[in-house]
């Protein structure tokens, strides 16, 4: 009996040693390689991050200091990294209260919260520009300065004046809100 469990074992051990050599053994073993190609692809779309730097004027004196002369204010700034390649405008809008206190379509206003009566007014005037000096257009709200993207920060410098001579304009602090528009 004991050598029928050796025979057995034997020949189980022989049939796994010849079944997975013929595993291992292609069955055609001059055969071709086959080959194909894979394609690899990416697309890089234009994008643009936006930081900006607000506009801040001080205190305006409408009955000494700027009864005859403009308050510059330090200068906002827009800092916009755009894609290489990309190319557009950088537009600034009239901001919430443009048109109330001045004339004009372009014409950009500060609001105070402060009650006013009879002649006085709620609005400071003020205008933004791509160069320092007021008497050049304001920054349009489309079609403004153009940018080439190079996928570094470029800054551009907000000008910004209230005009002289505002002295219906109740004491207070005066605050508007400008969208900043890169187009691409």
């Amino acid at each position: 009996m004991n050598f029928k469990q050796n025979s057995v074992k034997l020949a189980i051990a022989a049939g796994l040693v010849i079944g997975s050599a013929g595993l291992t053994v292609p069955a055609f073993a001059d055969a071709p390689a086959v080959t194909g190609q894979m394609n690899v692809s990416a697309r890089i779309g234009v994008a643009c991050s936006l930081i900006t730097v607000d506009i801040a004027f001080g205190e305006y004196d409408a009955v000494v200091e700027n009864k005859t002369k403009d308050l510059r204010s330090d200068s906002g700034k827009i800092k916009q990294t755009c894609t290489i390649g990309s190319a557009g405008t950088v537009n600034i809008d009239a901001g919430k209260h443009h048109a109330v206190g001045g004339a004009g379509v372009a014409s950009r206003a500060m609001k105070t919260l402060e009650a006013i009566t009879g002649d006085q007014k709620a609005y400071l005037d003020y205008s933004v520009h791509v160069a320092d000096d007021i008497s050049t257009g304001d920054w349009p709200a489309s079609g403004g300065p153009a940018y080439t993207g190079t996928g570094a920060e470029q800054i551009s410098t907000v000008y910004a004046f209230v005009p002289q001579g505002q002295n219906k304009a109740v004491k207070g602090a005066y605050t508007d809100e400008l969208l900043i528009t890169i187009t691409y």
